[in-house]
């Protein structure tokens, strides 16, 4: 079975791509970062259909200006939404953390409907926290063995730190997060030193009715959690590694056992891809397979290679102090976007883009 690809979309105030990056490749997925504003104007490599997971990471996207999560949901909506909701329905899997979570919830993919396709209507919102102020602490939380989350089945108990300002969950009613919780949607909670779900301080960092610190959608591959399973993957991560070293070097970290227990392709999703890979031709050679243009291949990295033209007169860069060559035109995919880099007579590079 291949490795399941995973899109980290990063940038604009996102900060903890590395880690959640380093979790999946820990757990066996294959990784690719693409900057939002590449997602937004359709220059990534792949499309998301191409992938298997989106991890939405932690951070303060748009400086969480408005709300945690807000301008980045509205960015999303207005570009990106069909792509989602066709990622969705071909089975795709969303892990959301922290600003990931509250990015999902603006969007009204969590809690979500109770049943069907993503409506995209907002249903709950993640507000300040009841004690005001950014908390960063170390929590326990108590997975639901009644959930439906393929993210948190078999988890237990979980220790990892929270890191945020905005994290308390607040549906329309009590009776809406009641049902949540009957259908299993909650499928992590907030627990006290004895392991118990609780509302209180400091154990619930901000104020939670029932203890909630995920939600997951009613097909259980949607999950968003406030806390932070990518900061706990090494033993040595822990706060009470230097007193407990010898039981914590002994364990699976509790961060990377989340990212361990994604669920696997199902055999109607690996269908799916042979059945395209047999319907689909193979491309000309005009053509790439992605629609690039001929003249313009990609490394093992996915990063565009370059087709370069010359007029064949050389000058020496003065702040680089290497060749560069006088009038040098580099077109560089994906999205047909060209580069014009050229340098003047006096030798100081200047650099022009077209095509944005």
């Amino acid at each position: 079975m291949s490795a399941p690809r995973v899109l980290i979309p990063t940038g604009l105030g996102l900060n903890c791509e590395a880690e959640t990056a380093a979790a999946f490749r820990m757990a066996g997925a294959e990784v690719d970062l693409v900057h939002l504003t590449d997602l937004f104007a359709r220059r990534a490599a792949r499309r998301m259909t191409d992938y298997r997971i989106l991890g939405l990471v932690g951070g303060f996207a748009y400086g969480d200006h408005v709300a945690g999560g807000f301008v980045l949901a509205t960015r999303i909506r207005a570009h990106l939404q069909d792509d989602l909701a066709r990622f969705l329905a071909d089975g795709g899997l969303v892990l959301g953390i922290c600003n990931g979570f509250q990015t999902l919830v603006r969007l009204g993919l969590l809690p979500g409907p109770d049943g069907g396709a993503p409506d995209f209507v907002p249903r709950a919102s993640l507000t300040n926290n009841d004690r005001l102020g950014y908390r960063n602490a170390w929590v326990t939380l108590a997975a639901d063995p009644k959930s439906n989350c393929a993210w948190t089945r078999g988890l237990g108990t979980l220790q990892m730190p929270t890191r945020h300002g905005e994290g308390k969950l607040i549906l329309e009613s009590d009776a809406a997060l009641a049902r949540l919780d009957e259908q299993g949607r909650v499928p992590l909670r907030y627990a006290d030193a004895d392991g118990r779900p609780t509302d209180a301080w400091p154990f619930n960092p901000n104020g939670s009715a029932r203890g909630a610190a995920a939600l997951s959608d009613a097909t259980g591959r949607i999950l968003g959690l406030m806390p932070h399973p990518d900061a706990y993957l090494f033993p040595w991560h822990h706060p009470d590694y230097h007193l407990r070293r010898a039981e914590l070097d002994a364990q699976e970290p509790d961060g990377l056992r989340l990212f361990r227990s994604r669920p696997r392709p199902s055999p109607s999703r690996r269908r799916l891809r042979q059945d395209a890979k047999s319907t689909v031709s193979r491309p000309s050679s005009s053509s790439s397979a992605n629609g690039t243009r001929s003249g313009i291949s990609r490394s093992r990295t996915n990063r565009p290679a370059v087709t370069m033209k010359s007029c064949g007169k050389r000058s020496r860069c003065a702040k680089r102090s290497r060749p560069v060559v006088m009038g040098l035109r580099i077109a560089v995919s994906p999205g047909g976007r060209q580069e014009k880099s050229r340098a003047s007579r006096n030798g100081t590079a200047r650099s022009v883009k077209s095509g944005r």
